[in-house]
């Protein structure tokens, strides 16, 4: 999405220079290039903090089934192990989008409930 806002934003401010300096029809195409750019990276911003946002449910709903699943006495290695690798994933996941979140250009784009959330022990 930043690469977007990025194009965007170059194409823009390079179409309108060149308009300006050479007033030239082809240049105007180029801006309408870079408008478009800029609007479906701000179009993405809501809909990608939608689904962050349910990521965020699905990571505290798969907690809570982790937990429940720890408790049982009568749980095999197999099952165990498969738990643990669940729980691997979910941090995988909750520590990678803590970091996205903290970047300045891509920060936008996930909920801020992400910074909230801790780690399944």
């Amino acid at each position: 999405m930043i690469l977007l806002v990025i194009l965007g934003l170059f194409t823009l401010i390079t179409g309108v220079l060149h308009f300006l300096i050479k007033y030239d029809d082809g240049w105007g195409f180029i801006c309408i290039i870079g408008i478009v750019f800029l609007g479906i990276a701000i179009i993405a911003v809501p809909i990608s903090r939608y689904c962050s946002q349910i990521e965020i449910a699905q990571f505290n709903e798969t907690r809570r089934i982790l937990e429940d699943a720890r408790i049982n006495k009568d749980i095999s290695t197999l099952e165990l192990a498969t738990i643990q690798k669940k729980v691997i994933e979910e941090n995988n996941w909750l520590i990678e989008n803590k970091i996205w979140k903290k970047n300045v250009f891509v920060g936008i784009y996930t909920h801020p409930n992400v910074l909230e959330l801790e780690p399944i022990k």
